[in-house]
């Protein structure tokens, strides 16, 4: 439940693209803090500033070197081996499986309503592009009809938007009559029985050995909640 801290410290983020800069653009900026807050001059607050400032720029380097190399890494023979052995194998890396759910308010209902939040969930950069691999695979296979707007590349739900609205004036400037229907179905995704799932896949000719890579995915999923508080103990997904 939220509010039940795991009891790790701070330091346990995702902080793999850390390097020496960034640890020491830290600890500059935790004294410059320190020496803010006991003397509080505007020297000393501009000085907490730059800190900040220069926190941020160290940050946004590492991380940018750090996505190259990866990014590097998986063009080259090596990296390539990397991900078809993840598909021989039809297993991925425990580390993949889990991840981090971060609740981002709706600005509307109750705050203390669990309801009125949307998750956003942070994974493994690696597991992210496995799935755009394992998606790319799949797109090749699946024949899926012109009139899917969302989740499809080159196309937005503002395409079906705008096809409706073209429908709407035709039809009053003709004054015939026009009924509409619109269906919204709560937390969708998450209630799709994941059995009905690999039944349309092998229905649509999916591969069976691409069956089991997706229901690979969803095996032995885990996540945490990061709160205010803390983080919640992991449960399955």
């Amino acid at each position: 439940m939220l509010g039940v801290s795991s009891g790790r410290r701070k330091e346990d983020k995702e902080t793999w693209w850390w390097n020496e800069e960034v640890q020491d653009s830290i600890q500059r900026e935790r004294l410059a803090k320190k020496k803010w807050d006991t003397d509080r001059t505007e020297e000393n607050r501009q000085e907490y500033k730059e800190s900040q400032r220069r926190v941020k720029r160290e940050v946004s380097k590492a991380k940018q070197k750090a996505y190259d190399e990866l990014y590097s890494r998986l063009d080259t023979r090596e990296g390539e081996k990397d991900l078809y052995r993840v598909l021989e194998s039809e297993r991925m890396p425990e580390e993949w499986r889990r991840s981090v759910l971060v609740p981002i308010f709706k600005n509307k209902g109750d705050v203390q309503s669990c309801s009125n939040y949307r998750g956003i969930k942070l994974m493994s950069h690696t597991m992210q592009l496995w799935e755009r691999v394992v998606d790319a695979r799949l797109r090749k296979v699946v024949e899926i009809c012109e009139q899917q707007c969302g989740f499809m590349p080159r196309k937005s739900t503002i395409d079906a938007i705008f096809a409706l609205r073209i429908l709407m004036e035709k039809y009053r400037d003709g004054q015939r009559e026009l009924h509409c229907v619109f269906v919204d179905l709560e937390k969708e995704y998450d209630r799709v029985p994941r059995e009905e799932l690999w039944y349309c896949m092998r229905k649509s000719g999916v591969a069976e050995k691409y069956v089991r890579v997706v229901q690979d995915m969803y095996e032995r999923s885990r996540t945490v909640v990061r709160c205010a508080v803390g983080q919640t103990e992991e449960f399955k997904v």
